[in-house]
C-alpha cells in the first residue's frame, strides 16, 4: 500500500474546521485590518515607477512616446485614485467608459485598451497589484486586407 493510500484526504474530517460565526467574523475583521496595513499607491506614482523602470526604457523611442502620451491620459482621468482599483471587476466599466472619448477612432480605442492592459500587467507582475479585472477588452477596429494578399 503507498503512502498515499494510507493518508486521509485532507478536507475528509470537516470536524476540525471552524463553522462558528464569530470565527468568520473574526476573520473577516483580520483581512480588513491586513488590507489597511498595506501601502496604497495611486495611479500616477505607478505610473512614475513604470516610466523609470526597465521595461519601458527598452522600449523603441516611438513606443515610448506612444506609452507615455497614454500613461499622461490615464493618470489624469485616474488620478489620484488607488491602483488597487483596477482589482474591483467595477473598474472595466470605469475604464470602457474612459475609452469612449477615442470611439471616433477605433484604432486609438483599441490602443488604448492595448496600452492600459499592457500597463496594469506590468503593475500586477511588479507586486503592485493583486489580480486584474481589465481583461479581454472589446476591440472595434478590424482590418481587412484580403485585397492586397
Amino acid at each position: 500500500m503507498t503512502r498515499a493510500a494510507r493518508m486521509p484526504h485532507p478536507l475528509s474530517d470537516v470536524s476540525a474546521y471552524p463553522r462558528s460565526a464569530e470565527f468568520y467574523s473574526a476573520y473577516l475583521r483580520a483581512l480588513e485590518n491586513v488590507r489597511s496595513k498595506t501601502v496604497l499607491y495611486t495611479n500616477a506614482e505607478i505610473a512614475a515607477e513604470y516610466l523609470a523602470s526597465l521595461t519601458f526604457l527598452k522600449k523603441k523611442l516611438r513606443t515610448q512616446t506612444d506609452y507615455r502620451r497614454w500613461l499622461n491620459r490615464f493618470v489624469e482621468e485616474f488620478d489620484p485614485d488607488d491602483i488597487a482599483m483596477w482589482e474591483a471587476p467595477a473598474s472595466k466599466r470605469d475604464l470602457n467608459k474612459w475609452r469612449e472619448a477615442w470611439m471616433h477612432s477605433p484604432k486609438q480605442y483599441d490602443y488604448c485598451g492595448i496600452f492600459v492592459t499592457f500597463f496594469l500587467n506590468w503593475a500586477a507582475d511588479n507586486g503592485y497589484l493583486v489580480s486584474k479585472a481589465c481583461r479581454g477588452l472589446e476591440k472595434l477596429y478590424e482590418v481587412d486586407r484580403a485585397d492586397i494578399v
